[in-house]
């Protein structure tokens, strides 16, 4: 039973090193993924600001964002109508949930995951601008599937990893105990 014991606490202690390893990298892949958006949101609110128009912001090409992993730009008023995007969903341009835009109002800044119809994951940054006479929003997003994608790879080899650590453990564990009681004997 005594043996039984340690055994466990090597598996838990090899179980709390593999969830510290998956969930350190697992978040630095997803805010990873908000690159380039935080540029594109900034840069763009920033002109704004200096009282370029939203017509003369070259925004990105046309994106279907069900089906491209390229970042894309929506600009919207005070109000959150659409001023300019280039971003369309099922060839409309989508509708971020207004409860982002509260958030921006009072911080300034929001970095959220979307997710506006099933199978469609979006990485947005969304700030606020403002030149004095117009006054609104900037969502840039880009799809999260390969980011997505290399996290469930990584949740897989560490899951792989983890047990063969523990049957390197345990089999380790158990010729050392039986060799020192064979010694002893």
């Amino acid at each position: 039973m005594k043996h039984f014991f340690r055994i466990l606490i090597i598996v838990i202690f090899i179980s709390l090193i593999s969830l510290m390893i998956y969930g350190t990298t697992q978040q630095m892949l997803r805010l990873g993924a908000n690159e380039p958006q935080v540029q594109l949101s900034e840069d763009t609110a920033n002109k704004l600001n200096g009282g370029l128009s939203v017509k003369s912001i070259n925004l990105p090409e046309k994106v279907e964002i069900s089906q491209s992993l390229s970042p894309y730009i929506i600009i919207l008023d005070q109000n959150k109508k659409v001023l300019s995007s280039s971003a369309t969903l099922n060839g409309i341009v989508p509708v971020i949930p207004s409860g982002i835009f509260d958030s921006v109002a009072k911080n300034g800044e929001e970095r959220v995951t979307w997710q506006p119809q099933p199978g469609v994951r979006q990485a947005i940054v969304v700030n606020k601008y403002s030149d004095g006479s117009l006054n609104g929003f900037v969502v840039a997003g880009r799809s999260l599937r390969e980011t997505e994608f290399l996290i469930d790879k990584l949740g897989r080899d560490i899951f792989v990893g983890w047990i063969a650590i523990n049957l390197f453990a345990i089999v380790s564990y158990s010729i050392i105990c039986s060799s020192f009681f064979k010694d002893r004997n």
